[in-house]
């Protein structure tokens, strides 16, 4: 397994458990699925994530440029808000490049053909 790929899967699975100490257990069972779908090898996960990542990436860019100008205002709580949109937009990059790569390709594919 890439590098890369081992940090992915390591994000997600701090998505998992934060989802499940927030209760919100719906989430938490997705990220979970996401992740053994990624771990198994699946094409049509990889692809489903990388358009799911392009929607994150524009929506985190949006509300990190409105929380932005929010800023001027209102100092705290904007600033709070605009941290965690660029962390949003940095995890969304990071996986649209992860699973383009093609190493990464390469090893899903061998791994859904259980070659390795």
């Amino acid at each position: 397994m890439p590098g890369k790929l081992k940090v992915l899967l390591g994000i997600i699975g701090v998505a998992v458990v934060l989802s499940a100490l927030g209760s919100d257990w719906a989430r938490a069972i997705i990220y979970g699925l996401v992740m053994f779908g990624v771990w198994r090898g699946n094409e049509t996960v990889r692809k489903l994530l990388i358009v799911v990542g392009w929607l994150g990436l524009i929506f985190n860019g949006i509300a990190a440029a409105m929380a932005l100008v929010a800023s001027v205002a209102l100092s705290g709580l904007a600033l709070i808000a605009l941290v965690n949109f660029v962390w949003g937009c940095a995890y969304c990059a990071y996986m649209i490049w992860c699973l383009g790569q093609q190493d990464v390709q390469h090893w899903m594919f061998n791994r859904s053909l259980n070659l390795t």
